[in-house]
């Protein structure tokens, strides 16, 4: 299957895709970035396969922001950009592919899922795609959070709650990170 196809029809194969917020980014007082909530949204498709060798196949629009949004009620929103402004998407197939615009819905949720259209556009980077479609069905992961100084995850859930609504997450330590993830039974967890 070639790389192409692999894009296209990834929507018919088996699909581990994601929906995940990478929460509060590191603090960098010396750029000037402050905390703030942006969203990640992911589509792995399967593995591409060569003679002599293989690659993961991934399509990712992250940064996005969605003023207001609660992981609960997601339907409706939607969100489109230039690359880094802030929005940026990527394919990554043996490499990192940028590409340079990126738009995307959220036609509908149902307890943690949620089905995302959309398109990328603008191949920055040459991997031969001029446009390529997004349709998925993706699984919420939870809300990180990732502040230098921040070491708990008491700490963290108040960082968060400044910037998101935490009911029926719970926190757990994962690397440098806290990861904010849906408690079994809880609001939007199906």
């Amino acid at each position: 299957m070639s790389h192409t196809e692999s894009l296209h029809r990834g929507h018919d194969a088996e699909i581990v895709a994601r929906w995940w917020d990478p929460g509060i980014p590191v603090r960098n007082p010396t750029i000037g970035l402050d905390p703030g909530l942006s969203w990640n949204f992911t589509i792995d498709y399967q593995d591409v396969v060569r003679s002599d060798e293989s690659s993961p196949v991934s399509l990712t629009i992250d940064w996005v922001p969605l003023d207001g949004a609660v992981w609960t009620a997601m339907a409706g929103l939607s969100a489109g950009g230039e690359f880094g402004e802030p929005i940026e998407s990527s394919v990554y197939f043996f490499e990192h592919h940028r590409f340079d615009h990126a738009s995307m819905e959220i036609r509908e949720q149902t307890g943690t899922r949620i089905q995302v259209t959309g398109a990328l556009s603008g191949d920055i980077d040459g991997l031969g795609l001029a446009r390529i479609p997004v349709e998925a069905s993706l699984e919420f992961e939870g809300i990180r959070v990732s502040l230098a100084d921040v070491t708990t995850i008491d700490q963290a859930l108040q960082h968060l709650q400044s910037f998101a609504d935490t009911k029926g997450l719970v926190g757990q330590s994962i690397g440098r990170s806290i990861l904010f993830a849906p408690a079994a039974g809880s609001p939007g967890s199906g």
